[in-house]
């Protein structure tokens, strides 16, 4: 994932979640340093819009867990309700990207 998708999709969750507060540029972007080498290397940038989009529509989500690990919990497996990297990527991710690209292609 690349740092542009990844402040893009942030600023999306800010702004389009009621309780949330809006995200500025340097608040994503010093999210994005913070954020595990292993997110920045195994995350496509599909994924992480995947991982948005399905936090955008999920109801009742985790409202004291940050914003970036709420979507998150989209791609990784979890472990008490958060992602949990030594775990990696959900076995079904793979088969959902490509039924995402087959979506794109027809």
């Amino acid at each position: 994932m690349n740092i542009k998708t990844f402040v893009i999709g942030l600023k999306a969750l800010s702004g389009c979640l009621p309780y949330g507060k809006k995200i500025d540029d340097d608040t994503a972007q010093f999210i994005w340093l913070t954020l595990d080498q292993q997110i920045k290397d195994e995350v496509t940038n599909e994924m992480w819009a995947y991982a948005v989009g399905r936090r955008l529509s999920e109801e009742g989500p985790p409202k004291e867990m940050a914003i970036h690990l709420s979507a998150l919990r989209h791609v990784y497996r979890c472990e008490n309700g958060k992602p949990n990297l030594d775990w990696g990527l959900k076995p079904q991710l793979t088969q959902i990207m490509s039924a995402e690209r087959m979506l794109e292609g027809a």
